[in-house]
């Protein structure tokens, strides 16, 4: 897989360099036309119903996305697990401050299965922030 990320990639953000608060600003996420991933087209999950877990906002918590319905499997077969590290004034990128990463489980339980098919009915997205 090669990225291809141009200015109409949806969900891009743009950062902004401020040298006299010595801080970043970001933009808000832009929808857009491209994927992002060069040679395929941007697809659109349909017939999908998502559910935000509730969260207590606590360092290191998850933040869980549950996805049901027949359609996610266009969805679900192009996620990626991401990990970003941040390494602030490092320049060795030996110590890191933070890390960031996602990652995408589908539930096979019994329950979360069409009992004829074997189909898989649920999945879900999990983030957390690690140190």
């Amino acid at each position: 897989m090669k990225a291809n990320v141009t200015e109409n990639t949806n969900g891009l953000k743009t950062a902004a360099y401020n040298a006299s608060t010595d801080s970043f600003t970001f933009s808000a996420r832009q929808t857009g036309t491209d994927s992002g991933i060069a040679d395929t087209a941007q697809l659109t999950a349909s017939d999908i119903e998502m559910t935000v877990k509730p969260a207590d906002g606590a360092y290191g918590e998850f933040l869980r996305v549950d996805f049901n319905g027949n359609g996610y499997g266009a969805l679900g077969s192009r996620m990626q697990a991401v990990k970003w590290t941040y390494y602030g004034n490092d320049s060795t990128y030996s110590k890191p401050v933070q890390t960031y990463g996602t990652k995408f489980a589908a539930s096979s339980h019994r329950d979360m299965t069409e009992q004829d098919t074997g189909q898989l009915l649920s999945m879900h997205l999990v983030m957390q922030t690690t140190l």
